[in-house]
């Protein structure tokens, strides 16, 4: 029995390294215009990236992490990799260490971060869809 366990986590993690492996990766891109010089802040508006290597056209899901904004982490899903997806798992500040306001504050500075991100990847899409309840064809 146990040994059956090991073999198909095995399996499982080959698996899951296939498909990881047709995606190239950018981590902890800064999304807001300038630094602040705030350590929490600056450590927190950072974003990664992950692509497939023929992402001509796919769509870009924008994937924010639960936690009901006091706790969690940017993440890429691998489900969403699993579908060809361009996935950004987008990091940002928690409360009580930021304000509601401030948090939504984030959300124009994330898009005039990946205005000017995206021109430095190797990605022809433009549709981005924020988790599964809002999609913006541009």
């Amino acid at each position: 029995m146990r040994r059956n366990v090991i073999l198909s986590l095995l399996c499982l993690f080959l698996t899951l390294s296939t498909w990881a492996s047709d995606y190239q990766y950018k981590r902890n891109i800064h999304y807001r215009p300038t630094p602040t010089g705030q350590t929490y802040t600056d450590s927190m508006c950072v974003l990664d990236i992950a692509y497939p290597k023929d992402a001509s056209n796919a769509p870009v899901v924008i994937w924010f992490h639960g936690g009901g904004l006091t706790v969690g982490h940017r993440e890429l899903p691998i489900e969403l990799l699993k579908e060809g997806l361009v996935v950004l798992g987008v990091e940002y500040r928690l409360s009580p260490k930021a304000t509601t306001e401030e948090m939504l504050m984030m959300l124009p500075q994330l898009w005039l971060g990946l205005s000017t991100t995206w021109k430095s990847l190797e990605v022809a899409t433009r549709r981005f869809i924020c988790r599964d309840i809002l999609q913006v064809d541009t």
